[in-house]
């Protein structure tokens, strides 16, 4: 990435000869630059310029485009390299690009390691919220723009009463093509107080005309292991009877202990990969009995989006970002998906963090 930036200072050329300036700059004026580079290795599948048809302009790569490049690949343990028989030119600026943009996929294309999440502060709750609405409102778009629809799922605690508070107001969010389900449930009656569904329905559903039948709570008077079964039943009645279904989006929050859904630390239930939704009879926290979604369902969506807030959450949002420590006593830290994790917190809850790039939300 810095060397796309070198080269739009200098004028270089973005395809092409070897790094070159392109023009005079002052000093540097009648200057020339040798680059004694041993020719890198030629991946098999590809080159850098089958995959960015570069003009003699920096250009722009989208995070979804840089992805569908690397979707295309076809998976394998591993990446075969050879080195060619005849000398090869030295790298422009624009060979570096494809490296950069790898880090915004699933894995990197060669370590196969996982993405890195984006981190979003904000000085104040308030710009906390805003920025969500505005990331919110322009994923619900370009979803409904591509498929038709927006599939997305909630988590219980503060997080409706935030989403509803700015979301309402936001313009151009057609609310007729949300499809609506959540992350975890409490197995209680939708009218009580510990229901994730009742405070989505009185903070968020009663505030923006969502279609009743396009939100999607679960069936109350039965097992967790029933209500498990039958909410699978409501995901497949939207996404078929796929391998996963594939959110657009999935909001989460972050527990104290650092469990998301109802994933908490050291429970055997952050074994299973075995079906979508899981049943869970001993909660560590009241009510005991939940279902929950599984890490198959998290990893399939195209983003996973955590908000949190405060400085309360400064220690663990630091272990679950850059602290070496088991995930499985900070289940957060086990969260990885298809497309993207992005974590919206304010200025208190990133307090502690010392190697994550803290960005602000355009």
């Amino acid at each position: 990435f810095s060397v796309c930036l070198m080269a739009n200072r200098l004028a270089w050329p973005t395809s092409g000869p070897p790094l070159l300036p392109a023009v005079s700059l002052g000093p540097i004026q009648n200057a020339s630059l040798s680059l004694p580079v041993r020719p890198p290795p030629l991946m098999v599948h590809y080159s850098s310029q089958e995959v960015l048809q570069s003009s003699h302009a920096p250009q722009a790569v989208s995070n979804d485009d840089a992805c569908n490049i690397y979707k295309a690949r076809p998976s394998a343990n591993r990446v075969l390299y050879e080195f060619p028989s005849t000398p090869m030119k030295a790298p422009t600026a624009m060979s570096y690009v494809p490296k950069f943009f790898s880090s915004f996929c699933l894995s990197h294309p060669v370590t196969g390691l996982p993405k890195m999440p984006v981190v979003y502060s904000s000085a104040t709750t308030d710009e906390l919220s805003q920025a969500v609405a505005k990331h919110v409102a322009a994923r619900a778009s370009a979803a409904i723009a591509a498929t038709g629809r927006f599939t997305c799922a909630l988590s219980g605690g503060s997080l409706p009463k935030l989403l509803a508070a700015v979301l309402k107001d936001q313009p151009g969010i057609d609310w007729s093509k949300w499809y609506v389900f959540f992350a975890d449930e409490r197995v209680v009656p939708l009218d009580h107080a510990d229901s994730n569904y009742l405070s989505c329905s009185q903070e968020l559903f009663s505030k923006v005309p969502i279609p009743a039948d396009q939100i999607f709570p679960i069936k109350t008077g039965l097992s967790p292991e029933d209500t498990a079964k039958e909410y699978i039943a409501s995901l497949k009645s939207v996404f078929g009877d796929c391998e996963c279904p594939a959110f657009d989006c999935i909001f989460l929050g972050m527990g104290p202990d650092g469990h998301t859904c109802s994933l908490f630390p050291g429970h055997p239930l952050l074994d299973e990969r075995s079906t979508w939704i899981a049943s869970i009879l001993d909660s560590p926290k009241p009510p005991p009995e939940r279902i929950t979604f599984t890490w198959p369902v998290l990893e399939a969506a195209n983003e996973v989006c955590f908000i949190s807030a405060g400085a309360g959450k400064a220690d663990m949002l630091k272990m679950v970002l850059e602290d070496d420590i088991d995930w499985k006593e900070v289940p957060c830290k086990n969260v990885k998906c298809k497309g993207q994790v992005v974590w919206f917190v304010d200025d208190g809850a990133t307090a502690k963090l010392e190697k994550t790039p803290k960005l602000k939300y355009p």
